[in-house]
């Protein structure tokens, strides 16, 4: 869903106003401050501004800080991360299969088909690299899922993450050594956007535990995602907008409030639905001063 950019004028009573986006940049981050909201991490999707907004920072797929000061506070940092929801998305949707199309036979044999030779053998090394391939990614699904806090840094979970991190790096460079084609290779691996992603998933949830970690925070894997948002997104879609996805900004604002107030931000017909994910629903326990009325 994207917002239109256009301005729209707004009258409450005897006020006019002019509703609309302006580029804040930085200034983003000392507004939400305001209200007293500390900007740690910024959790990103795989759409190619966020990469290129990243790459703005100076991050590219080597790198293994993705830490920049904040335009705030130049004493404290803010790390980049993708949402592993989208990473995950986009891997079994791009991903090369190596031409190796796997069905509940080769996954989940009954015993007739246990003895059929020709299940084992075709394709080989491609069947087997895949199976392993959803292994690695099965196990960062449930390491992102786990509701169980991570306060150590030797957690298991981390170390398991980085071993998902090896195994890529890994194919891709068995592919890099063979005699195929530039084309051929690039057809049995998973895309540079998709595999940038996952690193900057895996490495920037890292560093978010080791910095909560050095603060004697812990960091529950389950509530880092962009799931709030999404859902939001749906009901903005599905429950107000009806089929039009792309609101102009006063539309938004007001159906926003009806979202907030009027009902959970968990919606069941949203595509981030889970029962072992749940996103931390729309509070803020900062009391604000009370306004007097004229």
């Amino acid at each position: 869903m994207s917002i239109q950019e256009d301005l729209q004028i707004a009258k409450n009573g005897d006020v006019i106003e002019l509703v609309g986006f302006s580029g804040y940049g930085d200034e983003a981050v000392d507004k939400l401050s305001v209200y007293g909201c500390t900007t740690s991490y910024v959790n990103m999707d795989g759409a190619q501004s966020n990469r290129t907004f990243m790459h703005m920072h100076g991050m590219k797929l080597s790198s293994t800080n993705l830490n920049v000061t904040s335009p705030v506070n130049p004493d404290q940092t803010v790390i980049f991360t993708m949402d592993y929801s989208h990473v995950i998305k986009k891997i079994q949707e791009k991903h090369a299969m190596a031409d190796v199309a796997l069905t509940q036979v080769h996954v989940y044999p009954n015993a007739m088909e246990k003895m059929r030779n020709h299940l084992v053998e075709e394709n080989g090394a491609s069947l087997l690299g895949s199976i392993d391939m959803l292994k690695h990614t099965s196990n960062m699904i449930r390491n992102f899922h786990d509701q169980r806090s991570i306060s150590q840094a030797n957690d298991m979970r981390l170390h398991e993450n980085i071993e998902i991190i090896q195994w890529f790096k890994l194919w891709e460079e068995t592919i890099a050594i063979t005699d195929d084609t530039s084309t051929a290779k690039s057809k049995k691996l998973i895309s540079r956007q998709c595999i940038e992603d996952l690193y900057a998933a895996i490495l920037g949830f890292e560093q978010q535990c080791r910095k909560a970690i050095s603060m004697s925070w812990h960091i529950t894997p389950a509530q880092v995602n962009s799931d709030v948002v999404e859902n939001e997104f749906c009901q903005q879609k599905a429950t107000y907008n009806g089929p039009n996805s792309h609101p102009n900004a006063l539309q938004y604002r007001r159906n926003l409030n009806n979202i907030i107030l009027g009902q959970s931000s968990l919606s069941r017909n949203g595509n981030a639905v889970t029962k072992r994910a749940n996103a931390t629903s729309f509070a803020f326990n900062n009391p604000q001063p009370l306004r007097k009325k004229n």
